[in-house]
């Protein structure tokens, strides 16, 4: 990362993308600034779906529900 910073710029490029589609789909992000960016959906069944769908297009996400992060999110 140090002797090649195109590869950081270039995260921070997609990351802006990927947020910028996310929000134009109604999606909520939680306001993050970050690469790991979450998709939060309030309801497991929702999680379960949306997750299911993605991995159904050859998308992999990692789910998150309570206990171990409310609300759930992707």
């Amino acid at each position: 990362m140090q002797n090649e910073p195109e590869h950081h710029e270039r995260l921070w490029r997609n990351t802006k993308r990927y947020t910028n589609i996310v929000k134009s789909l109604g999606l909520d992000i939680w306001g993050s600034e970050t690469p790991a960016v979450p998709i939060v959906l309030g309801s497991r069944e929702a999680v379960y779906r949306f997750w299911q769908a993605l991995l159904g297009k050859g998308v992999f996400t990692v789910m998150s529900i309570a206990p171990a992060v409310p609300p759930a999110r992707i």
